[in-house]
């Protein structure tokens, strides 16, 4: 069953708390009380955010986490990126495009038609089109 991973899910919902913030900073304790993901969690998909350049974090008294750019610049595409890497619906088509018998596989031309088709909705799809319940395609 093709479906994104906890985290993602977890890294679309902190962005969704860091655009409500109006550019002020979000902490994770604050976030994780509100949200009821642990902080544990919180902190590995922060990170990954961070790394991707979607959030930055501010140290300090007053401290938390920020965009870098608003929702509506960041797509699906961005965020399952920075928390599960390459997109793919199969095997092969997540890892560097290696099978042992892609050359004589019927399928892979057709997986390769729905990873395509899935990877552009994920690219034209904004964050803040996601939470806006905006058709997609």
């Amino acid at each position: 069953m093709l479906h994104f991973t906890r985290e993602t899910d977890y890294a679309l919902q902190l962005l969704k708390g860091l655009s409500d913030q109006d550019g002020h900073c979000l902490s994770l304790s604050d976030f994780s009380q509100e949200s009821t993901i642990s902080i544990p969690i919180l902190q590995k998909v922060a990170r990954q955010l961070r790394v991707a350049g979607l959030i930055q974090s501010i140290r300090g008294k007053g401290g938390g986490y920020l965009l870098t750019r608003p929702t509506k610049n960041i797509h699906l595409s961005d965020v399952v990126h920075a928390i599960e890497g390459k997109i793919g619906v199969t095997h092969c088509l997540k890892k560097n495009n290696s099978c042992k018998s892609e050359k004589g596989c019927s399928a892979r031309k057709g997986f390769e038609r729905i990873n395509g088709q899935i990877i552009a909705i994920l690219d034209s799809t904004s964050v803040q089109d996601f939470f806006e319940h905006k058709t997609y395609a």
